[in-house]
Formats: C-alpha cells, sequence, structure tokens
C-alpha cells in the first residue's frame, strides 16, 4: 500500500472504530466524516432533496392548521392570562417543523440551528405549566392551597423546576455553536473529552426534569385541573415534548456509537442532521390535529360577543412577550397569587373584600374571600398583601 493512501485508512478507520484502538496520538481529535458520494434513491431525487420536499410539505400543513387554531383564539380573546399561554404551546409545533426543515436546507451547519429547539421546548412548557397555574387559581378551593403552597417547599421546588429548562437551553444552544464551530462538539463520537455526550445528557436531563415537575403539579391539583380538560392537553404536549426528546437522544446514541451509517443513498450529513429532522416534520402533522383538539378555542367563543380587531393584535402580542414567564422566574409563585391578589382587592360598592370569587375565564380571579372590611381612603394601604 502506498503512503499517500495511509491517512486516508487512518481516518476510515477512526470514523468507523470510534471505540476500538484509537491511537493515543489521535484520541482527542474529533474523527472526520468522509464525504461520499451519494446516489439518488428515486429517480434523480437524492436522499437530501427528498426529505427536503417532505419536511417543506409537512411544515406548510402544519402552519396553515395552527394559523387557523391561533387566529380562533385571538379573534376569541377573553381570557388574556390563559389563552396567551395556550398561543405560545400551539406554535411549539409550526416551531418545530420550522427548525427541522432549516437544519435540513443548512445541511453540515444545520448543528447551529437545531438547539432552538430546546429553546423552544423551554417556553412551551413554562407556557403550559403557568397555564395550568391560572387554571388553578380559577377555582376558589384551589386557590386557597396555592395561598398556602405559596411558600411551601414542594411548591418552590416544582416551579423553579420548570422554568430553570429557559435560561439553560439558551446557554445550551451557545455551547452547542461554541464548541461546533472550535470542533469540539464531535456528534460522531461519545467520548468523554468531547462537548457532544456532555450537552446531550444535560438537555436530556433538564427536559424531563422540567416535565417531571409539570406533572408533579397536575398531580397535586388534579381535582382543580380536571374540568379545564388540563388532562388531555398534558397528553398532548407531553406526548410532542416527550417523544422529541427521547427521539432526539436515541438517535445520537446510534449515531454516536457507529449503528447507523452512511450508505451510497445517504451521507453523514444526512444520517447526522437530515434524517433526525425528518422524523421530527413527519410527526408534527399529527400533533397539529391533536392539538387543535385538545386547545380548541371553542370554550372562549361564547365569552366574547363583539369582534375587535384590536383583541386580535393584542393576543400576538401578548403571546410573543414572554416577559411574564421571566417575571415568574424571578418572583416565585408568591408573585403570582400577589398579581392576582391586587386585581381582586375592591368591589364595586367600595369595599374591601380580599381575593374574591369571580366569572371562570375573567381576568379577576378567585383566590380566598375574606370578611368585609371597610376601605382606607388610602387603597395603597393594602397593596401587597396576599
Amino acid at each position: 500500500m502506498s503512503s499517500s493512501a495511509e491517512p486516508q485508512l487512518t481516518d476510515l478507520l477512526s470514523v468507523r472504530h470510534l471505540f476500538h484502538g484509537d491511537d493515543d496520538s489521535h484520541k482527542h481529535i474529533c474523527p472526520q466524516e468522509l464525504s461520499v458520494p451519494t446516489i439518488p434513491i428515486t429517480g434523480s431525487l437524492t436522499f437530501h432533496t427528498l426529505a427536503s420536499l417532505i419536511s417543506a410539505g409537512a411544515a406548510v400543513f402544519v402552519l396553515v392548521l395552527s394559523v387557523i387554531l391561533v387566529s380562533n383564539h385571538a379573534r376569541h380573546y377573553a381570557a388574556p392570562r390563559e389563552q396567551r399561554q395556550v398561543i405560545r404551546i400551539i406554535c411549539i409545533v409550526p416551531f418545530f417543523s420550522v427548525v427541522a426543515l432549516l437544519v435540513i436546507l443548512a445541511g453540515e451547519n444545520g448543528q447551529y440551528v437545531e438547539p432552538a429547539r430546546s429553546v423552544g421546548e423551554a417556553v412551551a412548557i413554562a407556557s403550559f405549566f403557568l397555564l395550568c397555574a391560572e387554571y388553578v387559581v380559577l377555582v376558589t378551593e384551589g386557590a386557597k392551597r396555592m395561598v398556602r403552597s405559596g411558600r411551601a417547599p414542594w411548591l418552590k421546588k416544582v416551579w423553579y423546576m420548570v422554568l430553570q429548562f429557559l435560561p439553560v437551553s439558551v446557554l445550551l444552544w451557545i455551547f452547542t455553536a461554541a464548541t461546533f464551530a472550535t470542533g469540539t462538539y464531535c456528534k460522531q463520537s461519545n467520548k468523554l473529552y468531547f462537548a457532544h455526550i456532555w450537552l446531550t445528557v444535560i438537555t436530556f436531563v433538564t427536559t424531563f426534569a422540567a416535565l417531571l415537575a409539570v406533572i408533579k403539579f397536575y398531580h397535586i391539583m388534579k381535582v382543580e385541573l380536571k374540568p379545564q380538560r388540563a388532562l388531555l392537553q398534558l397528553c398532548a404536549f407531553k406526548g410532542l415534548v416527550a417523544l422529541s426528546v427521547l427521539q432526539s437522544f436515541i438517535i445520537n446514541i446510534l449515531l454516536s456509537t457507529n449503528t447507523i451509517k452512511p450508505s451510497e443513498h445517504m451521507s453523514y450529513a444526512d444520517i447526522n442532521e437530515a434524517l433526525p429532522s425528518l422524523l421530527i416534520s413527519c410527526e408534527m402533522p399529527f400533533f397539529a390535529v391533536f392539538f387543535f383538539y385538545a386547545f380548541g378555542a371553542g370554550r372562549y367563543k361564547a365569552k366574547v360577543t363583539k369582534l375587535e380587531s384590536r383583541a386580535c393584535f393584542r393576543a400576538i402580542i401578548d403571546a410573543a412577550n414572554v416577559s411574564d414567564i421571566f417575571s415568574a422566574f424571578v418572583r416565585g409563585p408568591v408573585g403570582l397569587l400577589r398579581e392576582h391578589g391586587q386585581k381582586s382587592r375592591h368591589t364595586q360598592s367600595g369595599e374591601y373584600v380580599g381575593l374574591v370569587a369571580s366569572p371562570p375565564h375573567s381576568d379577576t380571579v378567585p383566590i380566598v374571600t375574606r370578611p368585609l372590611r371597610p376601605v382606607s381612603p388610602s387603597p395603597e394601604r393594602y397593596e401587597g398583601r396576599v
């Protein structure tokens, strides 16, 4: 064998045998992906082209359904505190589809885009949790339990286990991009001195910690959440996020252990980026239909008697403004209760009744009914009391 052929053979062995007999001089170097020409799968369509077309078609279908569902909520924006969270949750499906399409189109550089999916998951998980909290304070007994648990260890633990995922996901995106650019990410290896294995495990653990916290909150407050169809919504949302995370984790393991290998039809870029994203693209239309049923706007239509165009714009602006999520992270569960309490301090008769009951789906949320008490000429006297 000629000396010029030896480096190619060494590269080939380093790629195909990642965990067997690595030479010490190369063990901290990410195995290079060999560029192997691919042939069309059918006609003149290569796997990459076919995956791009399928993903684009699925994204269009998902976007159409999601726009219809979001517009239904925007046109019947009767409960802003609930529906802004619902709109965010609905948008996770088209967001997944668009990100998957961009990853496929980007090819080898898709790794810069893929972590955006975790950021979208974090926003959706936080929104679903805050939606459940809004459902709970709609019920007087549930609100009383929230007040009693406002400083309880279990509620604080659940609260921050859910909301931690948002800042963590942003940091993971930054670290992924930085390590990929410097060549220390190495998706095709599970060696501990590469960043891929650590970032994959952290993403898996933090995502499921947030999901388990949401499930725990549901089980503790399930009596108050049951009338709101929260179980159906939880199944739809949990199925989407859990399937995405579990699927990505398994595929990463299969790729890094070289279980899935390139062929004459699929290159390394097709396997690493296009294949996982194609699976997500094919799954999103089913979740779009499921979300159309689970997060429908029918329950709010009776609350709106006149359509106002300003309400539609307000719905979109409220959903896009995620400051309430960051505020919930900073202020904690007591902040949510205090925010509701300040809107329910005074009745029209000018008497102070604390946190009073109100009709479902209104912005005035029932928490605790207190004995009547005269109002001081200065309402600020009672500010900040829960």
